[in-house]
């Protein structure tokens, strides 16, 4: 096998065989993430002439965000398989990749967006709490004829418990981190995909958030800086827009690779999946594969 060794990894340790992924296969995992994206590319262009999104309308917005589900989702999936194509073998064959998403893409639109919204809604549900609970601090300061002061300590607490609820969304982001790829891998459904993504991350979802959560935080940071660097530049804004671009693309795979990578430390330890594919390897197991069940 000329992937990288099968074995479970600390969360330093997955964003560091991420990276060496990342790098050993940077033209094919950008090759996915540029055909994914370049019609989106595209449109953008088209809706806003490589305008900021903050000076489109609402309905250009509308479309730019559901436009972004459909392509992201495909970038997604498809950086998956590839990924795991890699690890597993130590190649990766980007047709192939993209063959085996778009064969599954309805599911994987449908699994994507029912974990976004099970992320968001729980959001919204404890930031509901926290406001009726600041509303009832504010209305009972003032029945009982309390300072201003007081009512400004009820909108403290609004604030403080709306990022008390940031938690509850970071939980189910946790809870369903591999619904990609246990669609296009395992060839599950919808609904199946959610509960397998939720027992794979059991007593996981710390490794999970810590091994997701600062590159996360980096990529969000050095996009922000590319933002603002081209802004600043001279020149029509859609040269800007299109380098910018570049680089998000460039970029982009990163996540897919450490979540790929996230999903079969859960299956290392959880199933004893490294030990089925030496199994594999030896001939021990002729009905084992290294490619997960469909």
């Amino acid at each position: 096998m000329t992937g990288l060794e099968l074995r479970p990894r600390l969360a330093s340790e997955i964003v560091d065989a991420a990276f060496q992924l990342y790098r050993r296969h940077f033209p094919d995992l950008v090759t996915l993430s540029a055909v994914a994206f370049a019609p989106y590319v595209l449109l953008q262009l088209v809706l806003t002439g490589g305008e900021a999104s903050t000076e489109a309308t609402f309905g250009v917005l509308a479309v730019m965000i559901a436009l972004g589900w459909v392509f992201s989702s495909l970038a997604d999936a498809a950086i998956v398989v590839g990924v795991s194509s890699s690890y597993l073998t130590g190649h990766v064959d980007a047709g192939r990749a993209l063959r085996q998403t778009l064969s599954r893409f309805s599911t994987v639109l449908l699994a994507v967006f029912a974990k976004w919204s099970i992320v968001g809604i729980g959001f919204m549900i404890a930031a509901l709490i926290a406001s009726i609970g600041s509303v009832l601090v504010i209305g009972a300061s003032a029945s009982a004829g309390l300072s201003p002061g007081a009512r400004l300590l009820g909108g403290g607490v609004l604030v403080v418990l709306i990022v008390l609820s940031v938690p509850i969304a970071t939980y189910f982001y946790a809870r369903y981190f591999a619904v990609p790829a246990t669609v296009v891998l395992e060839g599950r459904g919808v609904a199946a995909a959610l509960r397998r993504s939720a027992e794979l991350s059991h007593a996981s979802k710390l490794r999970i958030l810590a091994a997701l959560g600062l590159p996360t935080i980096g990529l969000v940071i050095m996009q922000f800086v590319v933002q603002a660097v081209l802004r600043l530049m001279p020149g029509p804004r859609i040269f800007g827009f299109l380098i910018e671009q570049a680089a998000t693309i460039a970029i982009y795979p990163v996540l897919g690779v450490i979540t790929t990578l996230l999903y079969y430390d859960a299956r290392i330890r959880k199933e004893g999946f490294d030990i089925e594919v030496m199994a594999a390897e030896l001939g021990d197991s002729p009905s084992a594969t290294v490619e997960p069940p469909a």
